[in-house]
């Protein structure tokens, strides 16, 4: 049985058309973000806040994504009471880069990153290095190894710190 030359183009042609559309689509929903974020305490993996919540745990921090902004958790307040009784603040860091542990190379500035960051400073609850870093990794879609990259910032005191990415101790303001 001969099959014509054309048949074969067509079917060809159609297999890479619908491999295209289908690679399209799928791109469209390979990462689209939840809209908040929440930690539990002792803890820097952000977790899908619609999501986890209603399973039980219970948030120590919540991040919007759209409006950049850490929300502190408390019981006494919905997230919209906090953002009418509360001013946003900017995180007190003035610069932050994530260097390579064994040679402090600088790997990537996050300066600009962190300078649309706020918080709402409620109950002595701020962000850590940690958080920080676990966010910009969803902003960025990057995926660092605390083996081998450190985090370098400046305070608003202008001392400067060397931590781990994944150090859970508090921001002083």
């Amino acid at each position: 049985m001969n099959i014509p030359a054309w048949i074969i183009q067509v079917a060809i042609y159609i297999v890479n058309t619908f491999d295209k559309i289908y690679t399209y689509i799928s791109s469209l929903f390979t990462y689209i973000p939840h809209p908040y974020y929440m930690f539990v305490e002792n803890n820097c993996v952000p977790y899908p806040y619609d999501i986890t919540y209603t399973d039980g745990d219970e948030p120590y921090l919540i991040y919007d994504i759209k409006e950049r902004i850490f929300i502190p958790w408390t019981f006494d307040s919905s997230m919209k009471d906090i953002s009418l009784k509360y001013k946003p603040i900017p995180l007190p860091v003035l610069s932050l880069t994530i260097t390579q542990k064994d040679s402090q190379e600088v790997l990537y500035d996050l300066t600009d990153f962190i300078e649309n960051l706020r918080i709402f400073h409620i109950n002595g609850i701020i962000p850590a290095v940690a958080h920080i870093i676990s966010i910009w990794q969803i902003h960025s879609s990057v995926t660092l190894d605390s083996g081998f990259h450190n985090v370098q910032y400046v305070d608003t005191f202008g001392n400067e710190h060397t931590a781990d990415i994944r150090c859970l101790k508090n921001l002083e303001i």
